[in-house]
């Protein structure tokens, strides 16, 4: 029988669109396993990354901000210091106002000897410990120096105001003083900190007092020492309950006894 020349052109368009879903179907036979295998296969470490582990992690926190953990280096030798870097960034494109919640995912960190006004704070653990077993760890290395410590005034912090586009420069401290002024203050949201050991007292006990008036000099009992080689934990927390946690060693000397590797870092 002859076909009508509508006839034939629909049965060309009937085995060309064929013709097209079977190449699809060819190209995905193909391609999956490729995309697999490129998923399973170690990929290129980012800019900036050390050899051994990384140096830097990146946490999301409440309503689009991050927390920025870095260190300087993840291997160094007794003697040596590392620095740590910490901040608070908003990458939106728009302001985020968040209020103070003091919900702290561990205890132990700070930004210093005095009670801070910003919401993050740092801490170092003898030892390797990630997310599932930090809750086991000791108490934080004591990375100031005890005794009386003259500190500013603490103001009573109500929220936060972050400024767009990964700014650090400044946030927006909304609160009330201790007579019910309010202020809004500037500050910057970022923290660099470097420690080449901790203190330590006779008696293995830490006690500091903080007072907001000029005090007598008093000496310290407690005697700094070295980071000792071995493996020790940075922790990054805020107050909204965010934790990032980096790795760094304190590689020994080559007599045999001191055989480290270089671990790397795990948010929490």
């Amino acid at each position: 029988m002859n076909l009508r020349p509508a006839d034939g052109l629909c049965s060309m368009q009937r085995q060309l669109i064929a013709l097209i879903i079977a190449l699809i179907v060819a190209t995905v036979a193909i391609m999956a396993p490729l995309a697999y295998y490129s998923y399973l296969s170690p990929q290129p470490a980012p800019p900036g990354q050390a050899t051994g582990g990384p140096t830097w992690q990146v946490v999301p926190a409440p309503d689009g901000l991050e927390m920025d953990l870095s260190i300087s280096t993840n291997i160094t030798l007794p003697g040596g210091s590392i620095g740590i870097n910490i901040s608070i960034v908003n990458p939106t494109d728009h302001n985020v106002t968040i209020a103070a919640a003091d919900s702290w995912a561990v205890g132990g960190t700070s930004l210093g000897p005095c009670p801070s006004d910003l919401p993050m704070g740092i801490s170092i653990l003898r030892g390797y410990y990630t997310s599932s077993n930090i809750s086991m760890a000791r108490a934080p290395l004591d990375l100031y120096e005890p005794g009386i410590i003259n500190c500013p005034l603490y103001l009573a912090i109500r929220a936060f105001l972050f400024l767009p586009y990964g700014r650090v420069d400044s946030v927006a401290l909304q609160g009330s003083m201790i007579n019910g002024t309010m202020f809004m203050a500037s500050y910057r949201v970022s923290s660099y900190l470097e420690f080449s050991g901790s203190w330590i007292t006779p008696t293995g006990n830490v006690t500091s007092i903080y007072v907001q008036a000029p005090q007598p000099l008093t000496v310290s009992s407690a005697e700094f020492q070295s980071f000792e080689p071995g493996t020790y934990t940075v922790v990054s927390a805020t107050e909204w309950g965010q934790l990032a946690l980096l790795h760094f060693k304190i590689q020994g000397l080559s007599d045999g006894n001191s055989t480290f590797t270089v671990t790397g870092g795990q948010a929490g």
